[in-house]
């Protein structure tokens, strides 16, 4: 009788956990940035074939300078290392035997050559270290008694107060944000308006969503997973579209913020996990790779270190670059003066202009923050008592909850950004001196402290951004009667 093996011996379903883990398996990544000193992007294979050239094995054992030879020359670079050339960023992918070393090695060389002149940026962190969502106290999050949906459409999309079912959870909130006046003078401004496009760099979405319905475009899967998908296993990501932007008087679960948004979902993360680094970057390179992105939402980050800052520091100039604005979030700790105070990438946007970071003041006193731990944030957001939808489907219905946090006070400006940028391409430094100047008081801690920013306004940036494309619609069509004028005059012989 022939000899069984004992993996075929195991049980069907043991069998099918084993080969889901073995493929999941993610292997050691160092994400690395090399720029030269006229800040042009270098390969890390360029940079490590020069430097052999020049001082072969120094600061290196002999054994493993030939072990990242293995890395970075051959036919099988291309599945050790990856371009993400929208963010001028590299991921390369070790621990295998194509690049038998780790992220340790890599970025001991990328730091070896920090030191010369011909480099401006010699970068390299661990890429698969994770990050974190910026949600409230994990599981704090209260369930909302179902209520019938009424399935009936406004015409009148920002008709208020929204006939969604759970607008009553939503009233106080609203209220916070001025959402009535805000919608009141989107809709009698008269002006034409546009769909905006969100790249939401997150969990996912959930599939198949009522309050998604025609809203999602085919978004990207960064998360490693195995088999590729934008579903959301984790439920932060589908929060904050569903503030930012649920479907408005469709007699469905909630309403959200903005009414004419397109969200393109990027997955960062799969099976309720945080991020890694290396996906985080994956992530960024597709938001900027699809040409229709007008808004990131980035409700997610980690501690300060120099090397990151350099990252996140290139990422959002590029974005801004590309005429997109970046709404972040702040962290939801109460550790003031800690290291929570500088997190990533909120603690870069003030020095950078288009990139927003938004804090989370307390609903019913609106100049309260949320989290006291907020101090290089650009601005408040009302964001407790927030309702959102979740991935959860309850037998005939879908559960939402209520929680609070950064990530929310980050998805409601985003949603004013979307009703601002559906008049008109406001550059991301136009938003930004929009929404800033759209600011009152300034908010303080729980303890008294006033911070540096004020709270968001949201009516006022609406009429301020309205008056702007106003004038910008009138001079452009008195500037195109006298061009088509000239033209005629022209084509008639008259100078």
């Amino acid at each position: 009788m022939p000899h069984e093996s004992f993996f075929l011996r195991l049980p069907r379903g043991l069998i099918i956990l084993l080969l889901l883990a073995v493929l999941s398996v993610q292997h050691d990544t160092a994400v690395v940035m090399i720029r030269d000193s006229h800040g042009e992007r270098v390969g890390i294979e360029e940079a490590f074939h020069r430097r052999r050239d020049l001082v072969r094995g120094k600061g290196f054992l002999d054994d493993k300078w030939d072990r990242l030879s293995k890395c970075f020359g051959g036919a099988k670079k291309a599945t050790v290392v990856e371009d993400l050339g929208a963010i001028d960023v590299q991921v390369v992918h070790a621990g295998s035997e194509d690049c038998p070393v780790s992220h340790v090695d890599i970025c001991r060389f990328v730091h070896l050559i920090a030191s010369d002149v011909s480099y401006e940026v010699a970068a390299c962190t661990n890429g698969s270290q994770l990050a974190s969502f910026k949600t409230g106290r994990a599981g704090a999050g209260a369930s909302i008694a179902s209520r019938g949906s009424t399935r009936e459409t406004y015409q009148d999309a920002l008709k208020y107060p929204p006939n969604d079912p759970y607008f009553r959870d939503q009233a106080v909130f609203f209220e916070a944000l001025r959402i009535r006046e805000t919608w009141r003078a989107v809709k009698w401004s008269g002006l034409p308006r546009k769909d905006v496009v969100v790249a939401i760099l997150d969990s996912g979405i959930t599939p198949g969503h009522p309050e998604f319905e025609g809203k999602v475009l085919e978004g990207h899967d960064a998360s490693g997973a195995w088999r590729k998908s934008v579903e959301d296993h984790h439920g932060h990501g589908t929060m904050v579209a569903g503030i930012l932007g649920a479907t408005i008087n469709n007699g469905v679960g909630m309403a959200g913020v903005a009414d004419r948004v397109k969200i393109f979902p990027i997955r960062m993360s799969h099976r309720r996990s945080t991020p890694k680094y290396a996906a985080i970057m994956q992530a960024w390179d597709a938001a900027l790779n699809f040409e229709d992105t007008e808004v990131i939402v980035f409700a997610c980050g980690g501690r300060y270190d120099r090397e990151r800052a350099l990252f996140y520091k290139g990422v959002l100039e590029k974005a801004v670059a590309k005429g997109i604005v970046v709404l972040t979030s702040t962290s939801n700790s109460n550790g003031v003066d800690s290291q929570n105070e500088v997190e990533l990438p909120c603690s870069l946007a003030n020095g950078l202009p288009g990139v927003l970071c938004v804090a989370a003041t307390v609903t019913t006193e609106p100049m309260v923050l949320a989290a006291d731990a907020s101090k290089l944030a650009s601005f408040g957001v009302p964001a407790t008592d927030v309702v959102y939808p979740t991935r959860k489907y309850d037998g005939d219905h879908w559960v939402y909850r209520k929680n609070w946090g950064s990530s929310a006070a980050a998805a409601a400006a985003a949603g004013i950004v979307v009703l601002i940028k559906s008049f008109k391409n406001f550059r991301p430094q136009e938003i930004e001196r929009i929404l800033l100047n759209s600011t009152e008081g300034r908010v303080r801690t729980k303890a008294g402290d006033e911070m540096s920013y004020g709270l968001l306004r949201p009516e006022v940036a609406i009429e301020q951004a309205i008056a702007e494309a106003t004038w910008s619609q009138k001079y452009s069509r008195s500037w195109g009667t006298e061009l088509r004028a000239a033209v005629y005059n022209i084509s008639r012989g008259k100078q």
